[in-house]
């Protein structure tokens, strides 16, 4: 997942690589495993294939995830979910010494493979770097570096990863992303925010190991057709100077209670703005900033499920608090601000249509059909939409004539009282 490590430099390869005993014949293959590091592209580690030949003295590491940094199409292409990868084959130094200078650590697993599947693996990967077999359509979950790296050896093996088809993910595809995303709070919600239903359902650990560490745990305990093992030896080459990588993904259960505070705070400024016409205007801007990126999100959400082969994230939950028609909200705050008579009651349905979508987002869970883990961003919008139907009625309200107040939404119906005529 890490792209062009093929391609990188070092003056001297570090002393990372497996020794090669003088007189060593034939070829040895490993599986290597890179951990995470800080780019988001490496959150989620690498893999790699190396393939040592000691009679010729050579080696090559064939890496799945490469992609063109320099694309001129390369932003349109990500964004719609057609970018092209490709096999590319270079030496262990470099690629090692890449790694390791970006503090990421290096694992590796010898495979134990009879002279045949060798031959056969070996013959597997150079015909998936020829030109014309090299490129593919990068898909984060269903086909990556690691998934090439799995198909290709359970092919070569008779089928000896099968099996995993018929066992359930240890977790699901959006919990594994949201813990190895656990240190970068922006990221982890971005994703979470963008990602739909589809990382909620049920998984089996075959397509689990989108994940180079899912797949080389799985390596570990694999045995081939005759029951012998398929990883003969397993070796840490470099260890990176990192914390572990997080075993369960964050919560953010606090999350509904930041809309909750910040819907009070509405209604705190819209008291204030009753009686100061700057301070209503500041609250006009705040609603006018939250309408916006409410909407701008929702236009994010819709693009992607419209216009993009990012098909997990189509169909967007979020869309229920978070809607496109959302930016109608900062038009209508500031006509009230303006023009309190003509749009007071029509910022605050936009507001109130807003809690109601959210609160809707919430009922339709009870059906098979929406299962998207979505809980914290609609408890957020609720609370805050709830509240900002509140605010708007007490900023802009005392702002109109007695008598059009009383026709505004949700106006009691009030009576004279027969002691004091004339008096409400």
């Amino acid at each position: 997942m890490l792209p062009g490590v093929a391609s990188a430099q070092a003056s001297q390869p570090p002393k990372l690589a497996p020794q090669r005993a003088e007189g060593a014949g034939g070829i040895e293959i490993y599986v290597i495993t890179f951990g995470p590091g800080d780019h988001p592209f490496s959150k989620f580690g690498h893999n790699a294939v190396l393939v040592l030949d000691h009679d010729r003295r050579t080696d090559a590491v064939y890496n799945f995830g490469t992609f063109s940094a320099a694309s001129p199409t390369l932003i349109s292409d990500f964004l719609q979910g057609r970018l092209l990868y490709w096999v590319s084959v270079g030496s262990w130094g470099p690629t090692a010494a890449a790694y390791a200078a970006n503090n990421r650590s290096i694992s590796a697993q010898k495979l134990a493979l009879s002279s045949a599947e060798t031959q056969r693996l070996v013959a597997r990967l150079a015909h998936s770097a020829l030109p014309e077999n090299r490129y593919y359509r990068y898909d984060y979950y269903l086909d990556n570096c690691s998934t090439k790296v799995r198909d290709v050896l359970d092919e070569v093996t008779a089928g000896s990863l099968a099996g995993t088809q018929q066992l359930p993910a240890k977790q699901s595809w959006r919990e594994h992303t949201s813990r190895l995303t656990r240190d970068s709070l922006g990221l982890n919600l971005g994703l979470n925010l963008l990602l739909a239903q589809g990382v909620d359902v049920p998984r089996s650990r075959w397509e689990e190991m989108f994940l180079p560490s899912a797949l080389a745990d799985t390596l570990a305990t694999t045995r081939k057709a005759d029951g012998s093992p398929l990883v003969a030896e397993q070796v840490l080459w470099h260890r990176a100077e990192r914390p572990p990588l997080a075993e369960s993904p964050p919560r953010h259960l606090w999350l509904p209670l930041v809309g909750l505070a910040l819907g009070a705070g509405l209604v705190g400024l819209a008291r204030v703005a009753r009686r100061s016409r700057p301070t209503l205007a500041v609250f006009t801007g705040v609603v006018a900033l939250l309408g916006t990126l409410a909407g701008a999100l929702g236009c994010v959400f819709a693009f992607f499920w419209l216009a993009t082969d990012h098909d997990f994230a189509h169909a967007n939950e979020n869309l229920f608090a978070l809607p496109p028609w959302a930016l109608l909200l900062p038009v209508a705050a500031i006509g009230a601000f303006v023009k309190p008579r003509f749009w007071i009651r029509r910022v605050q349905r936009l507001a109130l249509l807003l809690a109601a979508g959210t609160g809707l987002g919430f009922a339709v869970k009870v059906l098979p059909w929406f299962r998207q883990d979505n809980w914290i961003f609609l408890g957020f919008s609720l609370g805050l939409w709830c509240l900002l139907a509140l605010a708007l009625r007490q900023a802009y309200l005392p702002a109109l004539p007695r008598s059009a107040r009383a026709r505004a939404p949700g106006a009691a119906k009030l009576t004279r009282n027969p002691i004091e005529p004339g008096a409400y």
